[in-house]
């Protein structure tokens, strides 16, 4: 990830968390809140950025949308869906179970 043209390609894998930021190897992951008149059904309240090391370079990753499951959120990011499993001691992100487009990848 050199530049804001460049997208987060693996998201999957444990991280540590810091507060609302979750440290990974090559990136961060920080979850945000919107401001409550840019939320819709597209939209959640809750998005993630991905930031670069070193150069700090912010993308935005996708929207987190709550499950039934306390602390598990669904977020969308190069057309597969996954699961970030944020109450977990060591947060963690994998593909969704059951998703077409997780098996094709």
């Amino acid at each position: 990830m050199k530049s804001n043209k460049n997208k987060v390609m693996a998201l999957r894998g444990q991280y540590e968390r810091k507060g609302s930021r979750l440290v990974g190897t090559d990136f961060d992951l920080i979850i945000q809140q919107r401001q409550p008149g840019k939320q819709s059904r597209a939209k959640s309240g809750s998005y993630m950025l991905a930031v670069s090391k070193p150069l700090g370079f912010r993308n935005y990753v996708s929207s987190l949308w709550e499950t039934d499951t306390p602390g598990r959120y669904e977020l969308e990011q190069g057309g597969i869906r996954y699961v970030l499993e944020l109450a977990s001691p060591r947060p963690h992100i994998y593909p969704k179970p059951g998703d077409p487009k997780t098996r094709t990848k």
